[in-house]
């Protein structure tokens, strides 16, 4: 109007995961389940129509008051470059969701997207993000280096089967990664039987059902020396 352009948006009576997860803690892994099924459907079919999201997390997934889920701001992605230092309590915690390779070369394609289905995915098992740090450059180290605690450490009640479709939505790899929606999805639907006979299992009587974590964690041979040397630039830059 006017000659003013604007977005309009739906309004969406409800509340996002990322305030959902703050205030009640991590999601039951089949919720988790459903929830990534749901969003996967949805950027399958945005996929289909040339569209990635680019800037996916748990704070622009949307949950309405009768528990159907929506998600905002699919192609209104920023630039990483200027939202990498935006760790805020605002829900813009770029480093948090974005793949390595996003954050070295601004690549943004479905395996992207998919490799922040995942990240949120592993928040709402978890109640927290694969990787956490007191500044940016601590949370981007960590990234570069892939590794992150088990998901089995924080929730037991998670089936081995669902720990690896996360681990290798999360790849630091792209090629290991699911490369489509229809393979993430093919997978997802076999492991939900296995997850819901976990939850019978554990809420049967007797000794609930629970797997072991390894003591000691394991390092990743992976690293992006790149995105190792993006940090070190900036805090040299910081330091100067």
């Amino acid at each position: 109007e006017s000659g003013v352009r604007a977005v309009i948006s739906e309004y969406v009576p409800g509340e996002s995961l990322r305030s959902l997860i703050k205030s009640k803690g991590k999601l039951e892994p089949l919720l988790a389940l459903g929830i990534v099924e749901t969003l996967a459907s949805g950027l399958q079919f945005a996929a289909s129509r040339g569209y990635v999201h680019g800037h996916l997390r748990p704070s622009n997934i949307l949950m309405t008051q009768e528990g159907q889920i929506k998600l905002a701001d699919l192609g209104l992605k920023g630039r990483i470059t200027d939202e990498i230092l935006a760790i805020t309590h605002s829900g813009q915690l770029a480093p948090f969701y974005v793949s390595p390779e996003q954050v070295l070369s601004g690549t943004v394609n479905v395996p992207t997207d998919i490799y922040a289905l995942g990240a949120c995915c592993y928040h709402f098992l978890c109640g927290r993000p694969p990787f956490e740090g007191q500044s940016p450059y601590e949370v981007l180290l960590r990234l570069a280096e892939g590794d992150y605690p088990p998901i089995p450490l924080y929730n037991p009640s998670v089936s081995p089967g669902l720990s690896r479709i996360v681990e290798k939505m999360m790849s630091p790899e792209p090629d290991a990664r699911y490369q489509d929606y229809e393979s993430l999805l093919g997978e997802i639907g076999a492991v939900r039987a296995e997850q819901e006979h976990l939850r019978l299992a554990s809420s049967s009587p007797g000794k609930p059902v629970r797997f072991t974590v390894p003591v000691s964690l394991p390092n990743s041979s992976r690293r992006y020396y790149g995105l190792i040397f993006l940090v070190g630039s900036l805090l040299l830059g910081l330091a100067g």
